[in-house]
């Protein structure tokens, strides 16, 4: 069950205790002024509700109630954030949310899991390139596949009262493909049962020779490396982009040119040694 990870990605919107309440917990990284951070979320909190700013790696969090400055006037302007106490189910979940993400992120602002796709979902990086299918298919099985994490084992029962959106600290999947390809995916959300949805990082997918894999049709132009079992995937991907290929022979190593007119891709590949 991969709900246990979930805790140390965990930083928006915390849920305690019953599902009916919640209480909106708002991230502040290495927070000087918590209650600088208070008023400026206040726009954001669910009004006259008690909100909470988190700041994961020092390990505090504090309360905050929405409440009137001036009492005859109720403008959005006219509230002030005040200090109260925490909830004691909430300090404690946060407590246990700090220790996880402390443990996984070990002072870096960015947490790097490793994931291996399967060849049989996609063979090359290369498929993603003007296959929103592709991709989204790799998006979806990288949550089973996750690596790395054991650390967050213990957090298995608080993992599951955590529901929500994230924000700030971001953690990244390293996608490995069977060809030596590979793309950056980031979590992008989660579902009520734990599990976590990724979405690719546009512009980190590179191939095994180093090339940077296109998004676009306009990022094709320039000179790409090659070797002979990248011949298919990278000629599939012009095909989906309706560009053309010349290849007159698949030879060791060698160069493709490409060159993007308007909406017109042509690439043109000049072999190495040919035996």
């Amino acid at each position: 069950m991969k709900q246990i990870f979930l805790f140390a990605f965990f930083s928006a919107v915390l849920w305690v205790s019953s599902a009916s309440a919640a209480s909106d917990v708002f991230l502040c990284d290495n927070c000087t002024s918590f209650s600088g951070a208070a008023d400026a979320n206040l726009i954001n909190a669910s009004p006259r509700s008690k909100f909470y700013i988190a700041d994961l790696k020092s390990g505090v969090i504090k309360a905050y109630m929405p409440v009137l400055i001036d009492p005859t006037k109720f403008t959005p302007d006219n509230f002030r954030a005040q200090e109260v106490s925490v909830d004691s189910s909430v300090q404690t979940l946060f407590d246990k949310a700090s220790g996880a993400t402390y443990a996984l992120y070990a002072g870096n602002d960015t947490a790097t899991v490793n994931v291996r796709v399967p060849e049989s979902t996609l063979g090359s990086a290369w498929g993603m390139s003007g296959s929103s299918a592709n991709t989204k298919a790799v998006e979806d099985l990288i949550f089973d596949h996750l690596e790395g994490l054991d650390v967050l084992y213990a957090y298995e029962s608080a993992v599951v009262q955590l529901i929500g959106k994230l924000v700030g600290l971001q953690a990244v999947a390293n996608v490995v493909f069977a060809d030596g390809s590979t793309a950056l995916f980031k979590i992008s959300g989660a579902q009520r049962d734990g599990t976590l949805t990724f979405s690719y990082v546009p512009g980190s997918a590179y191939d095994e020779n180093g090339n940077k894999i296109p998004d676009n049709l306009n990022q094709f132009s320039g000179t790409y490396e090659m070797s002979p079992k990248m011949f298919e995937d990278f000629r599939d991907a012009i095909e989906r982009w309706g560009g053309n290929f010349d290849m007159l022979q698949n030879c060791e190593g060698g160069e493709t040119i490409c060159e993007v007119h308007g909406n017109d891709l042509h690439c043109v590949y000049f072999p190495g040694s040919c035996d």
